[in-house]
């Protein structure tokens, strides 16, 4: 499961391996790309018919490999969307008293570390972001809990790490950990 920059776009990988996608306005170059990486020759307009959602007026749902996928568009929809989301996807701020059985995306979340991937493995659902892959660069926004003097991210810290080289944030320095 994806979802871009600002939950304008979230799509979704239905049981025939391709991409479904609930796409909001000026999300269709964002969705041409996520096509394009996924070597899916698909229109945008096509995958943006939502096949895999269920709708109305407050937001969408989608069971992704069993688990529920709700993408609230208003806060009327959080009585029942905080209680039994397995993902939740939030176009605002999620409410102090919203706490999903399984992780939420927010407004907030999405400003902070962009995009974010899901991926379901059985019961256990992992997230990676934009900022996680892309680490603290000069030209990036630093990332939350990040050192503004440390040149690497605290994951890439530690044994076998040097920072300073030219290839800093990989193994021995190189640039491709080798």
């Amino acid at each position: 499961m994806l979802v871009g920059r600002g939950a304008a776009l979230v799509a979704v990988r239905m049981a025939t391996g391709e991409l479904s996608a609930l796409a909001g306005r000026g999300s269709s170059f964002e969705l041409a790309r996520w096509l394009e990486h996924d070597g899916d020759a698909r229109p945008p307009t096509e995958v943006a018919k939502a096949v895999a959602f269920r709708c109305d007026a407050h937001g969408c749902t989608a069971r992704v490999k069993g688990m529920l996928l709700a993408v609230a568009n208003s806060a009327v929809a959080l009585r029942d969307d905080c209680a039994a989301a397995s993902i939740l996807v939030l176009k605002f701020p999620k409410p102090r008293g919203c706490s999903p059985p399984g992780p939420a995306v927010d407004a907030e979340a999405l400003s902070a570390k962009g995009a974010h991937a899901f991926y379901i493995d059985g019961d256990r659902v992992r997230s990676v972001t934009v900022a996680d892959t892309r680490g603290d660069r000069p030209w990036a926004p630093p990332l939350p809990g990040v050192a503004a003097d440390d040149p690497s991210p605290p994951e890439l810290a530690g044994p076998g790490y040097r920072a300073g080289d030219l290839g800093a944030g990989q193994p021995n320095g190189t640039r491709d950990g080798r």
